[in-house]
C-alpha cells in the first residue's frame, strides 16, 4: 500500500512537471493569447483585406483652377521642344552667392 501511493505520487509528480514544461514552452514560442475585448478584429479584417485602392478621380477643384488648366489644354503645346519652355540661360538671370554666405562654420 505504501508503494503504491509513492508510486502515485512519483506519476502525478511526473505528470505536473511535464505540464508545466509544456506550458512554459507554449508560452515561449506562441505568446500569451489574446483578449478580443482588447482588440478590434475590424482593424484585423481592413488588414486582410489589404489597403483600399488609390482614388484616380480629380480631387474637388476651384473654378478659377478649372478654367486655367482648360487654357493650358488649349494652347496645344505638343510641338514644342522642353528647350522651348525652360531654358539653362533662366539660370544666367541669378546672382552667384556671396563667398561669405558659403562659408561654413
Amino acid at each position: 500500500m505504501l508503494n503504491d501511493e509513492l508510486f502515485r505520487r512519483i506519476v502525478e509528480s511526473a505528470k505536473r512537471k511535464q505540464r508545466h514544461a509544456y506550458r512554459l514552452s507554449y508560452a515561449y514560442d506562441v505568446g500569451s493569447s489574446f483578449d478580443p475585448d482588447m482588440e478590434d478584429p475590424q482593424s484585423w479584417e481592413t488588414e486582410l483585406n489589404g489597403p483600399t485602392p488609390l482614388s484616380t478621380e480629380p480631387d474637388d477643384l476651384l473654378d478659377e483652377e478649372l478654367e486655367a488648366y482648360a487654357a493650358e489644354a488649349e494652347l496645344n503645346l505638343d510641338d514644342l521642344q522642353a528647350g522651348d519652355i525652360w531654358s539653362l540661360s533662366d539660370f544666367d538671370d541669378l546672382d552667384p552667392p556671396a563667398p561669405d554666405a558659403m562659408q561654413m562654420d
